[in-house]
């Protein structure tokens, strides 16, 4: 798979929208641009602290997300089409997702 990237944003809180639910991840909170295999996506690295969040994620087809830091709104994506979630070896959640088309 090639990957190609853009500057990450990070912030201490998350507020995510799936398919039928919402919540708010807090903590360490990197969102990254990334195009795997031509499609352009976002990367979300997320604190794994609650795994009613990490199975809400993985069931979900659909997120949308509002990221802060210091209760500032730093980005507001679109609604993106989940492709990918996974615990990494470091206890992160990543969420890859996609531009609905």
């Amino acid at each position: 798979m090639t990957m190609t990237k853009s500057r990450p944003i990070t912030g201490d809180h998350v507020d995510l929208i799936l398919d039928a639910s919402w919540f708010t991840v807090t903590g360490s909170i990197t969102v990254g641009g990334v195009t795997a295999e031509g499609v352009d996506c976002a990367k979300l690295i997320l604190p794994d602290t609650d795994p009613q969040h990490r199975r809400a994620l993985k069931a979900t087809t659909s997120v949308q997300y509002w990221l802060y830091r210091d209760s500032i709104l730093m980005y507001h994506s679109p609604l993106l089409q989940v492709t990918r979630v996974h615990r990494t070896d470091s206890g992160n959640l990543t969420v890859t997702a996609a531009r609905h088309r």
